[in-house]
């Protein structure tokens, strides 16, 4: 995929069934891709061991709140899973050293991040048409914006 053969010094992750991976690099979001979850899990681990990166990892924090249980029924909780493995993957590179920086990001800043993206002149690069798979990109690229405002590095 264009624009993935870059190193990015910052990754933030939008988990799920579909997730949206957002890569930075300078302060800047240079690709915002919704994928499934195998596939951002592979991503997220070639760019660990194949290309050697040592910076961060953004992820969106996983709550279930009481209002929301209910839709909850039944579910096998991949958002979840998929953080479990992503944590999995930072703690073996960790163990060996590594400089990767893991960052759970709450699930709130979304509306926030995308008035202080307005209020800096950040436009977002996400093009993807279905508007479902569209969330999930917007949804990775705030997150890395919202790490990089909130660590004042932009």
């Amino acid at each position: 995929m264009e624009g993935l053969e870059l190193t990015p010094d910052l990754i933030a992750i939008d988990p799920g069934e579909t997730c949206g991976v957002a890569l930075f690099e300078g302060g800047r979001c240079y690709r915002s891709i919704p994928m499934t979850d195998m596939g951002c899990l592979h991503l997220i681990e070639n760019y660990l061991s194949g290309y050697s990166f040592s910076g961060e990892l953004v992820v969106e924090r996983f709550r279930l709140y009481a209002s929301k249980a209910q839709q909850q029924v039944g579910s096998t909780f991949r958002t979840v899973e998929v953080i479990g493995a992503i944590k999995w993957m930072v703690h073996l590179r960790q163990m060996r050293d590594e400089h990767v920086l893991l960052i759970m990001a709450p699930a709130d800043i979304k509306k926030a991040t995308a008035g202080n993206m307005r209020g800096r002149g950040i436009r977002s690069i996400v093009f993807e048409k279905d508007s479902k798979l569209k969330e999930h990109a917007l949804d990775a690229e705030q997150l890395g914006y919202w790490r990089l405002i909130e660590q004042g590095r932009i």
